[in-house]
């Protein structure tokens, strides 16, 4: 595997914006820079409408080639440029539900004013006028990671219910005022859990949950999923709570190991007018936080399955255990993971209690030897919203986890520096970095494939390589089974980071972000199981 690079000490995009800024001869601002009009310059986040028919790319223009950023309108099918609206520069983050688009932006560095977050009404049909701005809000302090809005569980409306993640861990929710957007409330409903941020969020508007997990992409090394013993029923490793600081530490500032969960329904959550408001960490840290962990079966990962094991007799100095012994040695030890991209919806579970993390981390024996997966999580049968703030019940008891992709068979394997066997070797992991995926159709089989995005960049590695990969399903059933091999996959020097998908007219159309080279490219998946490269937008 290719040397780990010592990344930078803060997210690439605030990487660029600060040497921009200090070396602002170089970079073209104000009046001597053209308007960006239809061009891409640095996009960060994309999203398709809820008809298909259009993507919506924010562009962050972080080295300020032009006096703004932009949000352009794509036509999925055939990759026109409709029109653009300019931004601030910054962008973050761009998310879409119905009629609405919220989109998030970084503190500019060197100003006073500090980040924003806006939301839109957007148009339809195939050729949409210009999203129109409802609300802005700004919030000392918060530089927007991540965006949750999603439809509501029974119609084609927005569901009330929004939130946004601040990179150190804010959580601010928000009440949807669909008779009027411009009413639309924001507040401050959790403060930051003290050192570890949980940025990644999924909303379930048919339980009212969100779950916010942990993620921590500018240095891979440092959050290890780790095994670790656990002596009482409990779910806390016994090296955190026979030791009284790192306790008081967790108590604090959380772990990298731990989830949080919010009940949106929870009426100690708002106000008397209705309004969310702010709780303090004390208050909710014992009812909202739990522990992350899971261990892949034999069936879904023989590999790591084996490597759990001998972890196990290793730390018990039982190199001979027999397998009833071992089973009951395995009780007592789990497997606590962290850095959790992206969640996205199970399509094949409408009631909203299974849905899939897409799980990454530095493959290294040293760091995390089994990240790098997308992983198929589920409230267990039986399983009430209420019994998941119930401390007597252990994450095992109430959540079900299940590898569904990352298993080494499922791997992209090709190297071009090598050939014959080495090419496809299994150790070869120089594309497991997963950053992203989303689910498409192809013919008349309902959200059958798996896109899965690999993001090894070259603000981390010597070696940056960036690719997709499609995985075909061999059943509709729930839960779904993939095919152990490739079905297709994509490598060039395009920057592949984030996916949106259009599933018009039966074709699989893939848009994908290449920040570094300032483009969107889109692809379409054959019914064959190829990706078609369609064009190349700048």
């Amino acid at each position: 595997m290719g040397a780990y690079r010592r990344p930078f000490p803060m997210n690439l995009p605030s990487f660029i914006a600060l040497i921009c800024l200090l070396l602002t001869f170089s970079c073209q601002t104000g009046v001597d820079a053209p308007a960006i009009g239809n061009h891409i310059s640095a996009p960060v986040s994309i999203a398709s409408s809820s008809d298909e028919m259009t993507f919506y790319a924010l562009s962050g223009d972080f080295n300020q080639n032009y006096p703004t950023g932009s949000i352009s309108m794509i036509r999925s099918q055939d990759g026109t440029v409709l029109r653009s609206l300019e931004t601030q520069h910054y962008g973050r983050v761009l998310r879409i539900a119905g009629d609405s688009m919220l989109v998030g932006y970084d503190d500019p560095p060197g100003k006073e004013q500090h980040s924003q977050i806006e939301l839109y009404k957007l148009g339809s049909g195939p050729d949409p006028a210009l999203p129109e701005r409802q609300k802005s809000w700004s919030f000392p302090g918060c530089r927007v990671a991540d965006i949750a809005l999603k439809k509501a569980p029974t119609a084609e409306a927005v569901h009330s219910t929004f939130a946004v993640a601040c990179e150190d861990g804010t959580i601010l929710l928000g009440t949807l005022n669909h008779d009027d957007m411009t009413q639309t409330k924001l507040h401050k409903a959790r403060d930051r859990a003290g050192s570890t941020p949980l940025t990644t969020l999924h909303l379930i508007p048919q339980l009212d949950l969100l779950f916010i997990f942990a993620k921590k992409l500018d240095d891979p090394t440092i959050w290890r999923d780790r095994i670790m013993k656990t002596s009482s029923d409990g779910d806390i490793p016994d090296e955190i709570a026979t030791n009284k600081n790192r306790r008081q530490k967790v108590e604090r500032d959380g772990s990298e190991y731990q989830f949080r969960i919010i009940d949106l329904a929870n009426p100690d959550n708002k106000n008397a007018e209705g309004d969310f408001t702010e709780r303090p960490h004390n208050e909710v840290r014992d009812q909202e936080f739990r522990w992350l962990y899971w261990t892949a079966t034999q069936e879904a990962d023989e590999h790591e399955f084996k490597a759990f094991e001998e972890s196990v007799k290793n730390a018990e100095s039982k190199s001979e255990a027999k397998d009833e012994e071992l089973a009951e040695l395995k009780k007592k030890y789990h497997y606590y993971r962290s850095n959790i991209s992206a969640v996205v919806d199970a399509p094949e579970d409408l009631t909203g209690r299974s849905f899939y993390l897409v799980h990454r981390g530095d493959q290294s024996d040293l760091a995390s030897p089994h990240a790098n997966g997308v992983i198929r999580m589920s409230l267990v049968d039986q399983i009430q919203v209420s019994d998941l703030f119930d401390k007597g019940k252990s994450t095992q008891q109430l959540l079900h986890f299940e590898k569904v992709y990352g298993q080494r068979s499922h791997r992209i394997l090709t190297d071009p520096t090598k050939s014959g066997e080495d090419k496809t070797h299994p150790d070869n992991l120089r594309k497991s970095y997963h950053s992203s995926m989303a689910f498409v159709s192809l013919g008349d089989q309902d959200k059958s494939v798996m896109v899965v995005c690999h993001h090894r960049g070259a603000e981390l590695f010597t070696d940056p390589l960036y690719a997709l990969t499609a995985v075909k399903t061999t059943s509709t059933e729930s839960p779904r089974l993939w095919e152990s091999a490739n079905m297709a996959e994509k490598e060039g020097g395009a920057y592949y980071s984030q996916i949106a998908v259009s599933n018009l007219e039966k074709q699989a159309v893939i848009a994908a972000l290449s920040f570094f080279d300032d483009s969107v490219r889109l692809l379409r998946l054959t019914e064959e199981g190829q990706f078609e490269e369609l064009r190349q937008i700048r």
